[in-house]
């Protein structure tokens, strides 16, 4: 019976773990050791990110420690800030059509999206013109 209960904790912790949304991050700390079990510890390090706006994003972290035996948690260190996006150009041809856009790394905020059919390489709009244009 005690083994029963002991996956059943560990199912329903791995739920719990894995259905984490990017709201918030949320962990049980039950210990279901036994004089006869020692844990087995592994680092686990979780991120979340919420866009707020057009020059930063929240992020949320929890580093815990997690038994892979039974399921045990401890929290290591967590914090939450706001920090300022780190965008990713996307510049790029697929067939006759060009596509250019500037998204953060981390949340997926948008700073500018485009795209404009092209003849190909020369673009009729290069780069230049574009980040002129965003400004």
């Amino acid at each position: 019976m005690k083994n029963v209960r002991k996956l059943l904790a560990v199912f329903l912790l791995t739920a719990i773990v894995s259905s984490m949304s990017t709201t918030g991050v949320y962990a049980i700390n039950t210990d279901f050791s036994s004089p006869t079990h020692t844990h087995q510890f592994e680092i686990c390090i979780f991120y979340a990110y919420t866009d707020m706006g057009s020059t930063h994003h929240y992020v949320d972290y929890i580093k815990l420690k997690k038994c892979r035996l039974c399921g045990y948690n401890e929290i290591i260190d967590a914090y939450n800030e706001l920090i300022h996006h780190t965008f990713n150009v996307i510049d790029e041809h697929v067939g006759k059509t060009h596509y250019y856009s500037e998204i953060c790394e981390f949340c997926e905020h948008v700073k500018y999206s485009d795209s404009y059919p092209c003849s190909g390489k020369p673009c009729i709009r290069p780069y230049s013109i574009i980040k002129g244009y965003t400004q």
